[in-house]
């Protein structure tokens, strides 16, 4: 399972996801991640933006836009926890 944010873009499928379908690969990363504590979620997030950045594929707007999509959704608090994490990926 890539572990690129990019990978997973509306319609972006790499070969290795090609016969998942969209539930699957989200069952598959929250299997990933559930049982991580906050400092290894960071640790991971810290390494996917490091790799991103060093081949280009990191995409803050794509991110701010993604945030933005779902803050009717979100209690302030979380809100701006993510915004503040995404001044800091920056």
């Amino acid at each position: 399972m890539s572990k690129n944010f990019a990978d997973f873009k509306c319609g972006h499928r790499n070969k290795a996801d090609a016969g998942i379908s969209q539930q699957e690969k989200i069952n598959q990363i929250y299997q990933q991640y559930k049982n991580m504590d906050s400092s290894s979620l960071a640790e991971a997030l810290a390494s996917t933006v490091a790799k991103q950045k060093a081949d280009g594929t990191f995409d803050y707007n794509l991110l701010n836009q993604s945030v933005e999509a779902v803050r009717a959704y979100l209690p302030e608090q979380t809100y701006q926890n993510l915004k503040n994490l995404l001044e800091n990926l920056r």
